[in-house]
C-alpha cells in the first residue's frame, strides 16, 4: 500500500480509518469474509428464485431474521401454515346501514 501521510490529509486518514474498520470486521468474521465473489453468489440465488422486490432483501437484513432463517433450515424451529385460512363457505360480513 501507498505510503499515506495522514497528518497532511483528512481523506488519507479516513482511508486507513476505513481499512482498519474492515480489518477488524473481518477478524470477527471469521472465515466468512464477504468479497465480490460471494456476494454474485448471493445474487445470483435471489435472481434465480426469483426475488425481484428489494423489500425482501431490506427484511431479511432486518434484525436477526436471516438468523431465523438459519434456525428454520438447520431444524431448530418448524414452520407451520394454516391450512384454511379463509371459510368460503361462511356467510358475508354485511355491516349494519
Amino acid at each position: 500500500m501507498a505510503n499515506l501521510r495522514t497528518e497532511e490529509s483528512p481523506l488519507a486518514r479516513d482511508h486507513l480509518s476505513d481499512l482498519d474498520f474492515l480489518s477488524q470486521r473481518r477478524m470477527i468474521m471469521g472465515a466468512l469474509t464477504f468479497d465480490v465473489g460471494l456476494a454474485a453468489k448471493l445474487k445470483q440465488a435471489v435472481a434465480r428464485n426469483g426475488i425481484t422486490d428489494l423489500a425482501d432483501i431490506d427484511w431479511l437484513c432486518e434484525g436477526d431474521n436471516i438468523a431465523s432463517v438459519r434456525r428454520l433450515r438447520q431444524g431448530h424451529v418448524q414452520l407451520v401454515v394454516n391450512e384454511h385460512v379463509i371459510d368460503c363457505d361462511a356467510d358475508p360480513f354485511v355491516p349494519d346501514g
